[in-house]
């Protein structure tokens, strides 16, 4: 069975969606059941979660899907929802290729680290033991506005 561009950048999509909402899962987990003991390798997790994403979205070969499907997409009326998808990907596509899967893994590991470090600060409105997680942000943020030149 043969299929379309199109269902091909959806189901690829659909993955990638998946793992992204296992990642969002891990989170909530985070915030809300995980034992206290269990943040390193929810970090972990949560980085290679991110990573995988990435390195789908940013695969050669869907960079060539989207070619295949842009084109066929002219033909699609602009408000369509096939032809926003597409749009969007493109974008995501665009956007995600520019940044390294290294530093959104340890972008993301770096969150869930933060993430505990806060609940642990909070009760004692202890804000200096936040202080360096707010300062690496910062850093990796910073990095990530590196992966695109042009902005100052």
């Amino acid at each position: 069975m043969t299929t379309t561009p199109l269902a091909d950048l959806k189901a690829r999509l659909r993955e990638i969606t998946n793992i992204e909402q296992a990642l969002m899962l891990l989170a909530w987990d985070q915030e809300t059941y995980m034992p206290p003991g269990g943040n390193a390798a929810r970090g972990r997790q949560m980085a290679t979660l991110g990573r995988i994403a990435q390195e789908k979205m940013i695969d050669p070969e869907m960079g060539r899907l989207l070619e295949k499907v842009e084109s066929e997409a002219e033909a699609l009326p602009w408000e369509s929802d096939d032809a926003a998808l597409i749009r969007q990907a493109r974008r995501n596509y665009d956007r995600l290729t520019k940044i390294p899967p290294e530093l959104t893994s340890r972008l993301v590991a770096h969150f869930a680290d933060s993430y505990h470090a806060w609940t642990k600060a909070r009760p004692n409105n202890d804000f200096a033991a936040v202080m360096p997680y707010l300062e690496k942000s910062l850093d990796l943020s910073r990095e990530v506005a590196n992966c695109f030149p042009g902005y100052d």
